[in-house]
This record gives structure tokens, C-alpha cells and sequence, in this order.
């Protein structure tokens, strides 16, 4: 969000604006769907909506390298594969051990966090992209 945006909606829209180059009255019905923290520090608040059919798409390069599109019916019938990655705590420099019980013998845990990866035609669709794009799917099936 930058400082301007009301909340994460109006950012959300003004994001599809700059990055796809559309203007905000050919994005509708745009609702969210949730905020997700990666264990890396960036959070992501998702929105869902809709591009009016014909809308005129202008790709921003300097923000999109490429756009494509994909059927639901793709997502709803192909689960994405995943590859565990180990997220390790490691703490820096002068970190206060002595304030924690055990000190330089704290067991930091190491904990597994799955990327997912979505392929398609040649392409793959992966990352909080592909995290997003299963939750969804997940929703959907659930309402089904």
C-alpha cells in the first residue's frame, strides 16, 4: 500500500490499474479474500475480482513481464505440485542470548514451508502467486 491508499482495496485496484494499465471502472465486483504472511516478512492482502470483458489491457513492463490466461476449470481439475523449503531462524550479531533460557543452546526450530507450483502450457505459475491461486481453488470446492 503506499501512503495515499485508503486500505488495501483501493490499493489493490490502483495496483491492477498500474500494472495492467486498465482504468478502475473496467475492474468489478472486487471483494477480499485474505491476508496471507509468507515466512519470508511480506504480507499480502488478496482481492478478488473481475476485468469486464473487452477490457483494454495494456501491461506495464516496468511492473509485469508477462500476463496470460488461464481457465478456472484448469485450477479446479490440477493441483499444484510442491517442493518443501526449510526456513531456518538464525540470529545475527550481538543477539541478546542472555535474556533467553538455555542462551547459545536455544533450539531454534527449523519449520518446512511449501512452494507451490502450478504448470501450465510451459509456464509456471508459482510462489505467494500459486499460494493464493490454491486457497482459492480450496474455497471454491468447499462451496461447491
Amino acid at each position: 500500500m503506499d501512503e495515499e491508499d485508503s486500505g488495501a482495496l483501493e490499493a489493490a485496484v490502483r495496483e491492477a490499474e498500474e500494472e495492467l494499465g486498465v482504468i478502475h471502472t473496467e475492474i468489478t465486483d472486487v471483494s477480499p479474500f485474505g491476508t496471507l504472511v509468507s515466512p519470508f516478512g511480506m504480507t499480502v492482502h488478496s482481492f478478488i475480482g473481475f476485468l469486464k470483458k473487452g477490457a483494454d489491457v495494456k501491461v506495464n513492463p516496468a511492473e509485469v513481464e508477462e500476463v496470460f490466461t488461464v481457465p478456472l476449470s484448469y485450477f479446479l481439475t490440477n493441483s499444484p505440485s510442491y517442493h518443501p523449503i526449510n526456513v531456518e531462524v538464525k540470529p545475527e550479531e550481538g543477539f541478546p542470548y542472555d535474556l533467553i533460557a538455555n542462551g547459545r543452546e536455544y533450539k531454534w526450530q527449523t519449520r518446512q514451508y511449501h512452494e507451490y507450483f502450478y504448470h501450465v502450457d510451459g509456464k509456471v505459475i508459482w510462489g505467494l502467486t500459486a499460494r493464493i491461486l490454491k486457497e482459492f481453488i480450496e474455497v471454491l470446492k468447499k462451496d461447491q
